[in-house]
């Protein structure tokens, strides 16, 4: 397992260059204080006018880049993988969506649905031995799209690949491998919407791992059988209970990937094929690459419960499945695919992203690049919480926080060692969580975390007073 992050944020900050030190000095202070209530608006941390607009002025400076604001944490999670025999980078895009007032904000693109915002294409390393604890971000490629209906129905085919919004799959895959030079062995995990030949092709040829779920029926050589007739002639040769986590439905983004059905949670019985296929080139496909042999795991319920949808993934991939062993390896990597779902939780509503009142994309950017390591932060507090609860609190939270923390829960009791199981409990009871609900969702955490920021402040105040 490697080392984990101390209490004290700025160690995911330290070192930006912002072409001047007091840029650097501010970001370290303006994450010191927007991690102890990240749910919370600026306006709301900030504590006192000046403050504020020295925050707007920071986020909105032409001079500093949300790459900038990000390396310093890219940096450390690349230092964090080092020390992993195995790393899982998982991808996927969000959406984000900012409503507006009586003004755009410039530069802001628009979504799919047409509302105002932007695509941003992420990279989460995870930990496969440390039961998925995330590592932190490798990157993100924002998108923000065009308004126009000419541009946006412009024939894709007649556009250089680079150029392809889909592209970020495997832009991201070669500038996370770049990064690390070798320093960890990883296996990128991307869900349906990265099931592109010529993306699958290219990272086999540069000797990329990966695990693509299918979301084609792929054709094989003879043009005439498919990837579901060779599973349709093999029998099942693996068995397994899986837990199965519940979800809410949505409909698939911009029109590809499966749409998600509503889902109960419950423990899965699964059936497992794998085989050996070699897939030819589809005639609409710009690739170098002629044909691409993959191994292919297929993984379905045959027997679902009533109304429920069944599982059922086909899984590409440059893994061996030469043994049972290897076979399931490959169905544990790709079951680490939620934990970017659950970061995206994590930065959208522990942290308020959407929610932020900034008049310009470049802005928002900023503010994305700030709020995305301490959002990695929150999802590692309650990954610990679950997967290790007897972690000292210590490890992801300052000691001025804890004891105002201690000072201030009445539904959790904390003594003088607490575990990070305990302190994630206290926040969430400070914002209404109750013990018997079971584990605490990103809501109560959210409010918990402004409740003690407001307790902080307090503190901070009663302090400065004294001394003056």
């Amino acid at each position: 397992m490697s080392r984990q992050p101390s209490g004290d944020v700025s160690d995911e900050f330290e070192g930006a260059r912002l072409g001047d030190p007091r840029r650097a000095r501010r970001l370290v202070k303006l994450a010191e204080q927007v991690s102890r209530g990240p749910g919370l608006s600026f306006p709301q941390l900030a504590a006192s006018p000046s403050e504020l607009e020295a925050t707007y002025r920071f986020l909105k400076n032409e001079n500093i880049t949300w790459q900038a604001v990000l390396e310093p944490h890219v940096q450390a999670t690349v230092g964090r993988c080092g020390q992993e025999e195995q790393v899982v980078v998982v991808h996927d895009t969000s959406e984000f969506s900012f409503k507006t007032e009586n003004e755009a904000r410039e530069g802001m693109g628009y979504l799919s649905s047409g509302q105002p915002g932007f695509e941003a294409h992420f990279a989460l390393a995870v930990s496969l031995e440390a039961k998925g604890a995330p590592l932190g971000l490798l990157g993100f490629i924002p998108h923000a799209r065009a308004k126009s209906e000419k541009d946006r129905k412009r024939p894709i085919t007649k556009r250089p690949r680079e150029e392809l919004e889909a592209d970020r799959w495997r832009k991201l895959a070669v500038e996370t491998e770049q990064r690390l030079q070798g320093r960890a062995r990883t296996v990128h995990v991307m869900d349906s919407e990265a099931d592109s030949y010529p993306l699958f092709a290219e990272l086999a040829a540069q000797e990329i791992a990966f695990v693509i779920r299918a979301y084609h029926n792929r054709y094989l050589e003879d043009r005439m059988s498919t990837m579901a007739d060779v599973f349709a002639q093999s029998e099942s040769q693996l068995f397994r209970e899986v837990p199965i986590s519940p979800r809410k439905g949505r409909k698939s983004r911009g029109g590809k990937g499966r749409a998600n059905l509503r889902r109960n949670g419950r423990v899965a019985t699964l059936h497992i094929k794998s085989a050996r296929i070699e897939f030819p080139r589809p005639k609409t496909a710009q690739s170098a690459h002629d044909r691409v042999a993959l191994n292919v795991v297929k993984v379905f319920e045959p027997e679902p419960p009533t109304d429920q949808p069944p599982v059922e993934w086909i899984l590409l991939t440059s893994e061996p499945i030469d043994t049972p062993a290897a076979v399931e390896r490959i169905v544990d990597i790709y079951r680490l695919r939620w934990k970017i779902e659950e970061y995206f939780k994590a930065l959208k509503t522990g942290c308020a992203y959407e929610q932020r009142q900034l008049m310009s994309l470049h802005s928002l950017l900023n503010a994305l690049a700030l709020l995305a390591p301490i959002a990695w932060r929150l999802l590692l507090m309650r990954h610990l919480a679950h997967h290790d609860e007897q972690r000292p609190a210590a490890d992801l939270i300052s000691r001025e926080e804890l004891d105002v923390l201690r000072a201030i829960s009445t539904r959790v009791k904390l003594g003088s060692a607490p575990s990070v199981q305990q302190v994630l409990w206290a926040i969430a009871g400070l914002g209404g969580h109750l013990k018997n609900n079971g584990p605490p969702g990103w809501q109560t955490i959210w409010a918990g975390f402004g409740v003690l920021a407001i307790a902080l402040r307090a503190v901070t105040s009663m302090k400065t007073s004294d001394q003056s």
